[in-house]
């Protein structure tokens, strides 16, 4: 009977090993859980920019909302930053793009896209739209006005139609996130990124971004760097910062 009760206790233990083992892997998933969207689908995010020279004397005239976990610390912004800009993002529609170099690789099969606009909410009116792959979320194209910037791959750091929006567009490889890992990826134009990416305590997700110059032997200099926070069942980012901009995701709508 002694025996028997062993057994049991031991058979017990075994399967509660095993259960607690599957709740911690179903509650660190490898993969990051990219965003999924429809046409009509729209999202704002709000950006703070790094305040440089006399810019440090202004102050915004009503003050916004407080930072998740950043404490408001003058008129309600943190210190060496100002107000810049709301804009909101819409998918608005799709596009399917054949690409010469898929037609010389036996792929007729144009790639199918979506074309996701960003526009200022306030003051000036400024206004791109992103060209974004639906197989893999890739960034292939940053139209603004009639200048188009083709972007060879993914991750993409501060891309020059950030600084002429107002607005960051750091993006990542999503195909290659995976948790507790980094990865250093070489670019078509010669640079090279590292993007690492860490599940937080709080269910979310920290996407970093790191732009590489030199080599480990000549030694490696990072040259920019960006965060940014995602949760799952999000359109974007739900707080970045990097470079000139600290922003965060303010309003959304589904379709």
């Amino acid at each position: 009977m002694r025996k028997n009760a062993t057994v049991l206790l031991a058979s017990t233990l075994i399967l509660g090993l095993g259960s607690w083992a599957q709740a911690q892997d179903a509650a660190a998933p490898d993969k990051f859980p990219r965003p999924e969207w429809k046409v009509g689908d729209w999202w704002k995010v709000r950006v703070l920019q790094r305040e440089v020279g006399r810019e440090r004397a202004m102050r915004p005239a009503t003050p916004p909302p407080e930072i998740p976990g950043y404490p408001p610390l003058r008129d309600g912004i943190p210190r060496g930053w100002k107000v810049s800009n709301t804009f909101r993002f819409k998918v608005i529609g799709t596009e399917s793009v054949s690409y010469p170099q898929d037609q010389v690789e036996g792929n007729d099969s144009p790639e199918e896209f979506f074309k996701v606009t960003v526009e200022t909410t306030e003051g000036d009116k400024r206004k791109a739209m992103l060209l974004i792959s639906q197989a893999d979320l890739t960034v292939a194209e940053v139209r603004f006005g009639r200048r188009r910037t083709p972007l060879a791959g993914s991750p993409m750091v501060f891309p020059e139609a950030a600084s002429l929006l107002g607005v960051p567009l750091d993006w990542p490889d999503f195909t290659a996130l995976e948790t507790g890992k980094t990865q250093v990826i070489e670019l078509p134009s010669g640079s090279r990124v590292r993007q690492a990416l860490d599940h937080d305590a709080d269910g979310s997700w920290l996407v970093t971004l790191t732009e590489l110059e030199g080599t480990r032997r000549s030694g490696e200099k990072e040259v920019y760097r960006s965060v940014q926070r995602w949760n799952a069942g999000e359109p974007w980012w739900s707080f970045f910062e990097g470079g000139l901009y600290r922003a965060e995701l303010v309003d959304k709508k589904s379709k």
